[in-house]
C-alpha cells in the first residue's frame, strides 16, 4: 500500500477505473413521480454528471421538485387497512430493485436503463452547466416530503407520503437501488434511473511522466 501523489489524484478525480486501462466518466439522471387518488402530482429528480472538458474533470448536479394541485390543508391520499413489509438491502450489491404494494388500484414500477456511450454527449442545451451544490427538500403542510440529495457518499431521491407510502432511488458504493412502498389505493408510482457511462483508455502513469518531462526540456530550450 503507498500514498498517491498529488499527479496521480489529480488524473482520477471525477471517474472510476473498472481496470487497470480504462478509466470511465459517467452521469445519472434519477425522476420518482407520484400521481394520488386526488389527483396530485409530485415529482423529485436529479442530473448529476462527471465531464472532461478543458485542462480539468469537473462535476455538475442539478436537481428538481415540483409539486402540482397538492392542497394545505388536506391530508393526501386514502389510507388502507393493508402494509407492505420492507426488505433490508444494507448488505447488498449490484443492482436491488424493491415493489411492495397493498390496498387496491396500485400501479408502481421501477425501470433503470444503463448505456456505454462511444463519444462525450452534447450538453451545450442542458440544465448541467449550472451546478447546484447542496441538497434539494420540500415538505408540504400536508406532509408530503420530497427530497434530493448528493454528497460524497452517493445520489438519493425520495418521496414520501404519511401513511400511504414512499418511493425512493439511490445510487452508491454498493450499487443502485429503486424501491416503492404503498399501503394506499389508487396510488400511481414511478421510479426511472438512467445511467450513462463513457470508457477510455488512460495511459501509464510512466507514460505521462514522460509526457512532462519532454514538456519541461521543451520550455527550458525558449529563450
Amino acid at each position: 500500500m503507498r500514498k498517491l501523489s498529488d499527479i496521480e489524484m489529480s488524473s482520477l478525480f471525477g471517474r472510476y477505473t473498472p481496470n487497470n486501462a480504462q478509466v470511465a466518466y459517467f452521469g445519472i439522471e434519477m425522476l420518482t413521480e407520484w400521481k394520488t387518488a386526488q389527483g396530485e402530482q409530485i415529482q423529485a429528480g436529479l442530473s448529476a454528471r462527471f465531464t472532461n472538458e478543458g485542462s480539468h474533470p469537473s462535476f455538475t448536479f442539478s436537481p428538481i421538485i415540483t409539486m402540482v394541485n397538492v392542497p394545505v390543508e388536506s391530508p393526501t391520499g386514502q389510507k388502507s387497512s393493508a402494509s407492505t413489509i420492507n426488505p433490508d438491502h444494507s448488505t447488498t450489491s449490484g443492482v436491488f430493485q424493491s415493489t411492495g404494494i397493498a390496498g387496491h388500484k396500485n400501479i408502481g414500477s421501477n425501470d433503470l436503463a444503463i448505456t456505454w456511450l462511444s463519444e462525450p454527449p452534447d450538453i451545450s442545451n442542458t440544465g448541467y452547466k449550472h451546478p447546484h451544490s447542496g441538497p434539494l427538500q420540500v415538505t408540504s403542510t400536508g406532509g408530503i416530503q420530497a427530497d434530493v440529495k448528493f454528497s460524497s457518499t452517493g445520489a438519493q431521491v425520495k418521496i414520501d407520503l404519511p401513511d400511504i407510502g414512499y418511493a425512493e432511488q439511490s445510487l452508491g458504493s454498493s450499487g443502485i437501488s429503486q424501491s416503492i412502498h404503498i399501503t394506499g389505493d389508487a396510488q400511481q408510482v414511478h421510479n426511472t434511473m438512467a445511467l450513462s457511462i463513457l470508457p477510455s483508455t488512460i495511459k501509464p502513469l510512466r507514460e505521462n511522466k514522460n509526457i512532462l518531462r519532454q514538456h519541461i526540456i521543451n520550455l527550458k530550450g525558449l529563450n
